[in-house]
């Protein structure tokens, strides 16, 4: 089906981030993620073959910005676009991280695998992973069990070959975790689901629960980052975890704003150096417009829009 042509001028993708909680502009996000969940259900159980996420609408939460993070790590170069990672950050580069998949069945009389629809794509981490294992189904309260698969990567030249190679670009690589994530809504009952929808307050995020490791499809374990701590030290592993509130910001903005340079795009930024300091602050935009500058962009019709009050 041909397009309409009022979307030629209309971004293909809407980028919602908010350095506090600001329910204004993630409600439409978080209400796409459940229609778009329903929608991947509905062509699971039609057979139609899937290709990519069809919603544009995509909020940067604290679980999303890991997957920015690792697709501009394992993307990005190092020496260039990344530069500022290594003079504000410090991080060097991604050491390894770990994913996990639950093998959930939808309750039906089928009783298939959820993520059966993007088995191609998992096929895809497989060939990247330096190793990966299906756990033994365990049983849960109501009697029923669920495997999992784990997979393993230790991040080196080979493995930036290989993921470039099954998933092109970073872009696509984060798609692809879109999926994943707004698959982690499986769970949530239609009822409480059909509340949301029809909610015209501004708060949604008490409404839906969040997912703990045995019920959401997918999480990340063990993302360690090598980071300089002293001048006469060797980098240092940490996890991601250990970042300040600070350096998880200035990722969630930088990351962003790159991995979406070559896509007609519209970011909406809340506030995005609350937590900077302020050398931070006062350099962000040149700092962002640098590292857009030596990757080539050129694309004219992609708008930053930062609020502030």
């Amino acid at each position: 089906m041909e397009s309409a042509p009022g979307k030629l001028y209309l971004p293909d993708i809407i980028v919602g981030y908010s350095s506090g909680e600001n329910e204004i502009l993630s409600v439409p996000f978080r209400k796409s993620r459940l229609i778009n969940f329903d929608k991947y259900t509905e062509d699971f159980f039609r057979n139609r073959t899937f290709e990519m996420p069809e919603n544009s609408l995509i909020y940067i939460d604290a679980g999303m910005s890991q997957a920015v993070l690792l697709a501009n790590l394992l993307f990005e170069d190092h020496t260039t676009t990344l530069s500022s990672f290594k003079k504000i950050l410090k991080i060097r580069d991604i050491l390894s991280f770990r994913m996990n998949i639950n093998l959930h069945r939808y309750s039906d009389e089928q009783h298939r695998l959820i993520v059966e629809h993007i088995q191609g794509e998992i096929e895809k981490l497989k060939k990247c992973a330096t190793c990966y294992y299906e756990q033994p189904e365990r049983s849960d309260e109501e009697g029923s069990g669920t495997r999992s698969l784990v997979l393993d990567f230790y991040v080196n030249d080979v493995t930036r070959t290989l993921f470039r190679k099954y998933f092109k670009s970073a872009f696509n690589f984060f798609r692809f975790f879109q999926v994943l994530y707004e698959l982690n809504n499986y769970f949530i009952p239609e009822k409480l689901k059909q509340d949301v929808y029809t909610s015209k307050g501004v708060y949604t995020e008490g409404k839906l629960p969040e997912g703990s490791p045995e019920q959401n499809i997918f999480y990340f374990l063990d993302f360690f980052i090598l980071k300089e701590t002293g001048a006469n030290t060797p980098p240092k592993p940490l996890l991601l975890k250990e970042l300040s509130d600070g350096e998880h910001q200035f990722i969630h903005s930088m990351c962003v704003c790159l991995m979406l340079r070559d896509q007609r795009s519209l970011l909406l930024l809340d506030e995005p150096e609350t937590h900077f300091n302020p050398e931070w602050r006062s350099k962000f935009i040149q700092m962002l417009n640098r590292s857009l500058q030596v990757c080539g962009n050129v694309n004219l019709q992609q708008d930053v829009i930062i609020y502030h009050i």
